[in-house]
């Protein structure tokens, strides 16, 4: 997980180095985060946010440019996430978002954040429809339909051919 979340960092760093002016020293580039802090996933979102903090520590250590990350509960929530994702881009006006953990999360505001040219890195969303967000979306972790093929080339390939399925009827 710490190394995803150094590799959201060098991406929105990159990005926004490269296609903004952040020279200004003094002022922090600030970074929101949406993920579920409360809830039935908030041990992954708060495991993320805890990642996050230790990245930006070691990042701010050896770099001028510090980053500043503002922290906001998603819940995995589409509403939720809709509404801190609004806060984070119109109040306080974040050069980027990483975000959400869970796709419900990462949809609602994606597209509002790309309409208003927000870089936003998800750690953990797999819905494939987000690959086609836009420019500004990235992701680290894979879409569904590029895991099943994954495992079930995988799975072919090592030999097996009878499987079983495990589910859970949720959301994900």
């Amino acid at each position: 997980m710490k190394k995803q979340i150094g590799i959201c960092l060098l991406i929105i760093v990159l990005s926004l180095l490269l296609g903004r002016n952040y020279t200004d020293g003094s002022k922090p580039i600030v970074i929101g985060f949406i993920g579920p802090l409360t809830g039935e996933a908030a041990s992954l979102g708060q495991s993320s946010m805890k990642a996050v903090q230790i990245a930006t520590e070691e990042f701010n250590k050896t770099h001028e440019k510090k980053i500043h990350v503002i922290y906001e509960d998603g819940r995995c929530d589409s509403a939720t996430s809709a509404s801190v994702a609004k806060k984070l881009i119109d109040t306080d006006h974040v050069a980027a978002i990483i975000g959400g953990l869970c796709s419900t999360e990462t949809s609602s505001f994606a597209q509002y954040a790309m309409q208003n040219k927000k870089v936003v890195v998800s750690y953990c969303s797999s819905a494939p429809s987000l690959s086609s967000t836009g420019k500004y979306f990235f992701r680290t972790y894979p879409s569904d339909s590029f895991e099943a093929a994954f495992a079930a080339d995988y799975v072919y390939n090592t030999g097996a051919r009878k499987v079983a399925t495990i589910y859970s009827k949720t959301v994900w």
